[in-house]
């Protein structure tokens, strides 16, 4: 049974339906934008700004829009008790709280429509410590979006008006890879090749030098040229050695200008303090180069790979 939320104003000339449109709350925009194509189309077009868009995972799962600075929630989804892969869905509109079970809009469907009505970018995903999901509901739900990454934390992808039933792993733009519940100290380097994207960031416990170090002798190969920047994290200091990462690679040490302009620009980001122990160039096959940069802070060992001159760009600034 499925209860409606009727929105007649759909037949109001579009600059009315704008002004309506602006007075409406999150849940009842993201409501509205599921009830027909047209719908869906107003609200692209109406461009709402948020600042991000959070899936909760606990005893219940929650979509969340950060909008001026605070998080609202828009949509919960909890799981029947015949079936706890199957979900029941509950949103709030107008301080009323309205639940139906829909067969056909999945949750990676309000996922996508959140991409487009809140003009977001990034999804955030957090597992918290009391989550009841078992992980394989977590992979379904998520497959087309996390492919097998059930533990990222956040994907950004390339274009947000993207279905992303659609989207493949080649159209991200950043995976951060860390979480309290699903570990990958046994990530394996076709882990690390089949995230094809411009910036990879695993920050959790990587303890594999030996995976870091073929894969850069890969990318010199020809494989993974979308990759701009790469950041791998050990809470093993003594991890990820330069002899370990950089073995058998051609390689030059950076002199002492490069070296404080690599400082200069992680602390001008607010990047903890670091000990900066070794900084090199390497080049491809192709011509690309990108420098590999190691540090060490707080007990933990740091491998930074730079390609070109996104070393100055903001947009894959460091840490």
């Amino acid at each position: 049974m499925q209860v409606s939320v009727g929105f007649p104003f759909l037949r109001l000339p579009v600059n009315a339906t704008e002004c309506i449109l602006e007075c409406m709350d999150n849940s009842s925009i993201l409501i509205f934008s599921i009830t027909s194509t047209r719908a869906t189309q107003l609200v692209a077009n109406h461009n709402r700004q948020s600042e991000a868009i959070r899936i909760n995972f606990g005893n219940d799962i929650k979509l969340h829009v950060k909008t001026r600075g605070v998080f609202n929630l828009l949509v919960v989804f909890q799981p029947t008790r015949t079936n706890p892969l199957a979900l029941n869905t509950y949103v709030q509109v107008d301080e009323t709280v309205h639940s139906w079970v829909n067969t056909y809009f999945q949750l990676k469907n309000y996922i996508t429509h959140a991409m487009i009505v809140f003009n977001q970018k990034s999804i955030e995903v957090e597992v918290l410590r009391g989550y009841l999901f078992p992980k394989d509901l977590v992979e379904d739900q998520f497959r087309s979006l996390l492919e097998l990454f059930g533990h990222a934390h956040e994907i950004w992808i390339q274009n947000s008006k993207l279905a992303i039933g659609t989207s493949l792993v080649s159209n991200y733009d950043c995976v951060k890879l860390g979480s309290m519940v699903f570990l990958f100290q046994n990530l394996q380097l076709n882990d690390l090749l089949s995230l094809n994207s411009k910036r990879i960031e695993i920050t959790q416990s990587f303890k594999t030098p030996r995976y870091l170090n073929r894969f850069i002798k890969l990318w010199m190969n020809g494989i993974n040229r979308r990759l701009k920047y790469l950041l791998v994290i050990s809470n093993n200091q003594f991890a990820l050695s330069e002899n370990s990462v950089l073995k058998g690679v051609q390689k030059v040490e950076v002199g002492y200008e490069e070296r404080n302009r690599i400082w200069m620009i992680s602390n001008k980001f607010d990047s903890p303090e670091f000990q900066l122990t070794g900084a090199y160039k390497i080049s491809a096959n192709d011509g690309r180069q990108a420098t590999v940069v190691f540090k060490l802070t707080y007990g933990l060992s740091i491998v930074e790979l730079i390609v070109g001159d996104f070393l100055t760009d903001n947009n894959f600034r460091l840490r």
